[in-house]
């Protein structure tokens, strides 16, 4: 699967903000410190395995500057189809829809099937990792991510 774009409605310091056209291959997203690197990964996290509680003490990203909390990236699958995966929070990690090609509707299974055998344990670790993850390389000897990648 092939990230091919992201729309933040509203999450964080960004609203209504879009990157379209990416291509494959590593994505490096770099800027001074404050840009918003951190919260455009936490985005892709929270719309590919779900958003946290408000119980909890992650950040909410609530939307600063308005719109709807959430968004959606657009993914183009292994046999060229792309596909819209929308996410906004509530319970379970918040409904999540794919939209296909030809306008249909999807739902949780339905991306479960696309997303394959990656977990969000090996998408944190190899696929979407920050600095923390580089900082700290024992996250990559741990059993299940190990034996995913061979």
């Amino acid at each position: 699967m092939i990230l091919r774009g992201m729309h933040l409605d509203g999450f964080g310091l960004f609203h209504d903000y879009a990157l379209d056209n990416l291509s494959p291959g590593l994505q490096v997203f770099l800027g001074p410190n404050e840009a918003g690197k951190t919260t455009l990964l936490a985005f892709l996290r929270r719309l590919f395995f779900g958003f946290p509680t408000k119980r909890g003490t992650n950040n909410q990203y609530e939307p600063l500057g308005g719109g709807q909390h959430g968004g959606w990236v657009t993914v183009e699958a292994r046999n060229g189809h792309v596909f819209r995966v929308e996410r906004r929070p509530g319970p379970h990690g918040g409904p999540v829809t794919l939209v296909g090609p030809d306008d249909s509707q999807g739902d949780a299974g339905d991306w479960q099937r696309l997303l394959g055998s990656a977990t969000q344990e090996l998408f944190e670790s190899v696929y979407a990792f920050g600095l923390g993850e580089l900082q700290d390389f024992d996250t990559l000897s741990q059993e299940g991510i190990r034996n995913r990648i061979y």
